[in-house]
């Protein structure tokens, strides 16, 4: 069931406003370590998901919540509604100051996904996606353009958090870079998979992910008639974790074709 325009208008209003949280920080000192390698967490973090939560529940009141915060991991029982938050993608570039971060909250009703939004208050930039009706950047419609990955540069997450991933991620990073115009790693997957979506990237692709990171950039890159799947070109099936590849559909398929030549390490 998609949500009226009033519901988004006010979803998307929310989102902007705990953008003024975080958009004047300037470097964080604060933070502490969550489980995982380099995985970080700041007041701010707690702060903003704090904030959507309390202004979200009026809005939907039935609505459930799977957020990366303060007690809210669990998978829901996704009967209803079910707010999916990171209040804060990209904390590592928030704590340096590196100004590439964004608020992302997806909308799932019955476990699809039906709106969107991911948020950089850094350039005040809304990256929306709603179910059947399109993607925007700030209101303006939003449609990839299909093109091998020799036509644009592309985006690959490094594994920070599972560092038994990172030498095979390595390994892949330095094949699609090889395909590519270039290589960038921006340390937020949300704004990564919605640069696909926007053409500023051909590709995006992390070895490890959670639901929060990649939910609401999936529909706005599938809206603007992209794919995301997993890396092994698989449909995502909403789960807290997995490996995510996003492209066109020409660079999509290519991206594949090098994953399957550098496998993952088993899992213990």
């Amino acid at each position: 069931m998609i949500p009226s325009k009033e519901i988004t208008d006010q979803i998307e209003q929310t989102v902007r406003t705990a953008g003024c949280l975080i958009e004047d920080v300037i470097g964080v000192t604060d933070m502490k370590n969550k489980e995982g390698h380099f995985n970080f967490v700041t007041k701010y973090d707690s702060k903003v998901q704090s904030f959507l939560i309390d202004h979200f529940r009026r809005i939907l009141p039935e609505a459930e919540y799977w957020c990366e915060e303060d007690g809210y991991t669990d998978e829901p029982s996704f009967d209803g509604y079910t707010f999916i938050i990171d209040p804060i993608d990209g904390t590592t570039n928030f704590i340096c100051g590196f100004m590439f971060s964004a608020i992302s909250v997806a909308l799932a009703y019955r476990r699809e996904i039906v709106y969107g939004i991911v948020y950089n208050p850094f350039r005040k930039e809304a990256f929306i996606g709603k179910k059947g009706e399109g993607a925007t950047l700030n209101g303006e419609p939003i449609h990839v353009v299909d093109r091998p990955l020799s036509a644009g540069v592309s985006h690959f997450g490094c594994s920070p958090y599972k560092a038994k991933y990172r030498e095979v991620s390595l390994q892949r990073q330095q094949a699609i870079a090889m395909a590519s115009m270039d290589l960038r790693q921006m340390g937020s997957a949300a704004l990564g998979i919605s640069y696909v979506a926007c053409n500023r990237c051909v590709s995006y692709a992390s070895v490890h992910l959670y639901v929060w990171d990649y939910a609401a950039g999936q529909i706005i890159l599938e809206e603007a008639g992209g794919k995301l799947t997993d890396m092994e070109g698989e449909e995502l099936q909403l789960s807290a974790e997995a490996s995510v590849l996003g492209g066109t559909e020409i660079s999509h398929k290519e991206c594949v074709d090098i994953m399957k030549q550098y496998p993952l390490p088993a899992e213990n």
